[in-house]
């Protein structure tokens, strides 16, 4: 009698940010609901921020991470908790490189403790740059993950490639990404992310070497929206990685709870956003948030506080959460630029983790389909 196939396990390591961990569990939903057992690799901190969904074989691995022994701050687990930029280096050099220990220690005692079956795959983020060694010395397959555009993928790539770097003067510096059909032209400062912005080029560069040597690559993408650049993509890495776009992976989300609760718990009262968005008229709403991990310097945080003032629009404005201002003038100034704009019915300042996905859901229900409200992200 031929014995059934052992059941396949996957393990998940995502970067400690919540733009990477959260795509990074709608994989782990979408490969439970397919009948695979898997392990999302994390931290305690972030292990109390996940949504869990229930029901699925999906076991949640909290993992102490290593942030005293890399000169952080205890509790430093996440991206947007490490308090300067200055620290993101030991972060992402060190804190992360020690943290492959304890994942290796922790999927070999499962091997020889029998707990689960040995991971058949890792799926890792691509930051995670230990994650291939590791995969290979337990027996198993290694797709890296990527949560970004497979445009700015390919702009980094081509630019790394033809050490454009190394010509750009400075940060205004204009060129032409190269090998792409349309010109398109950008410089440093707009396009950060396409560079190495932190003092991360050796990590940079292994990322390049991950993606090299993995099994193959994960797109949150799809054909649908970037037919060409995906081609060209799959053509950069070569016939020997396999590049599977799976996204937009917020899709295998189906209804408006488990769209809106990805993410930390929100810092606001949601009957409190529902009634002041009621009280608005259609397509007259300012949404402004640029991200969980942004560190808008004090000057341009006020000046996007006078530009929405001056505006003539209401909006939701979330910023970082009020401690997080270091500076006592900004800190005045915000207390009296909340007072004013709250007095006057024309703002909502969201201090903290915003549920932007539920914002632009509410938005959208409890408006025609044609209004346009504005959204700045």
């Amino acid at each position: 009698m031929r014995e059934a196939p052992a059941k396949l396990h996957f393990a998940l390591i995502p970067l400690m940010s919540q733009g990477h961990m959260i795509p990074m569990l709608d994989i782990a939903r979408l490969l439970a609901e397919r009948g695979a057992t898997v392990t999302y690799i994390t931290t305690p901190i972030n292990a109390a921020r996940i949504n869990r969904v229930s029901g699925l074989p999906i076991r949640f691995a909290e993992l102490p991470f290593p942030a005293a022994a890399a000169s952080l701050p205890e509790g430093c687990e996440n991206v947007d908790l490490v308090p300067s930029k200055e620290l993101l280096i030991p972060f992402f050099s060190r804190a992360l490189s020690l943290f492959r220990e304890v994942v290796e220690d922790y999927l070999r005692q499962g091997q020889l403790l029998n707990l689960l079956p040995s991971p058949s795959c890792i799926i890792a983020d691509s930051c995670i740059t230990w994650a291939g060694p590791v995969a290979r010395s337990i027996g198993a397959r290694h797709l890296v993950f990527h949560g970004p555009s497979c445009f700015s993928l390919l702009c980094s790539m081509l630019i790394d490639r033809h050490k454009v770097l190394q010509t750009v003067a400075d940060d205004l510096e204009h060129f032409v990404v190269p090998e792409l059909p349309y010109k398109i032209v950008v410089n440093r400062a707009q396009a950060p992310g396409w560079f190495n912005t932190l003092g991360l080029e050796k990590m940079r560069q292994e990322i390049f070497a991950g993606e090299a040597a993995a099994d193959g690559v994960v797109l949150n993408s799809c054909e649908e929206l970037e037919l060409y650049f995906i081609e060209k993509y799959r053509e950069a890495m070569g016939k020997k990685i396999a590049v599977w776009p799976i996204g937009p992976l917020s899709l295998c989300n189906k209804d408006f709870d488990s769209k809106a609760a990805r993410g930390n718990p929100a810092a606001i009262d949601v009957e409190l956003l529902l009634s002041w968005l009621d009280a608005k008229v259609a397509g007259s709403v300012v949404f402004v948030s640029f991200g969980s991990i942004s560190r808008t310097p004090p000057r341009q945080l006020m000046e996007v506080g006078c530009g929405l003032e001056t505006s003539g629009y209401p909006f939701v404005w979330v910023v970082k959460e009020s401690g997080s201002f270091s500076c006592p003038e900004v800190e005045r100034w915000m207390k009296e630029f909340e007072q004013r704009t709250t007095k006057e019915q024309r703002g909502l300042i969201v201090k903290g983790w915003a549920p932007q996905v539920k914002i632009v859901l509410l938005i959208s229900l409890r408006t025609s389909f044609h209004s346009q409200h504005q959204i700045i992200n």
